[in-house]
């Protein structure tokens, strides 16, 4: 009985750290829903981007890349000049007037995160629909007999089998 309540407490104090208050999987599952909504057309306003930063808490040891002012604009000047898609840029537009309003640093931290991720997934879903229209416009030639030509092989069929 002793072991499994201690191994219950070593499970518990591994769940509580703050080591674990981040979770990957929970920002994937975001980026993935809002992809999904800027590729539908849909906007995200700020408070519904704001309640999907859950994902990041206060108690983390945050990046120093996440952290610089800088990286944030550096990043959104690129995506700029990249895609230039309207349903992304609209996005774009909210995520920065978000991190722009935001106080705490786990927050820019955290819209900066999903911004990455959105950008990335967004970026290679408009690559393999230019991949997808690539295939599609390429046009294969087959080249069908006309109606004349089959007839008289039809016709000709006996005269043109060797009997051996």
């Amino acid at each position: 009985m002793f072991k499994k309540v201690c191994g219950a407490l070593i499970m518990a104090s591994y769940l509580t750290t703050a080591a674990h208050s981040y979770n990957p999987k929970r920002l994937e599952q975001e980026a993935e829903e809002c992809t999904t909504k800027v590729w539908a057309g849909l906007r995200i306003q700020g408070s519904q981007l704001k309640d999907r930063l859950q994902f990041l808490s206060d108690k983390d040891q945050l990046p120093q890349t996440y952290t610089q002012i800088r990286s944030f604009n550096d990043f959104y000047e690129n995506l700029k000049t990249k895609l230039s898609d309207s349903r992304f840029c609209q996005f774009m537009e909210d995520c920065k007037i978000v991190y722009e309003e935001s106080e705490p640093t786990a927050t820019k931290v955290a819209i900066l995160m999903l911004f990455e991720r959105v950008a990335k997934k967004f970026g290679d879903s408009l690559k393999k629909v230019e991949k997808a229209k690539a295939i599609s416009s390429q046009t294969i030639s087959v080249s069908y007999p006309d109606t004349g030509s089959v007839m008289e092989a039809f016709f000709n069929a006996d005269r043109d089998m060797r009997i051996k």
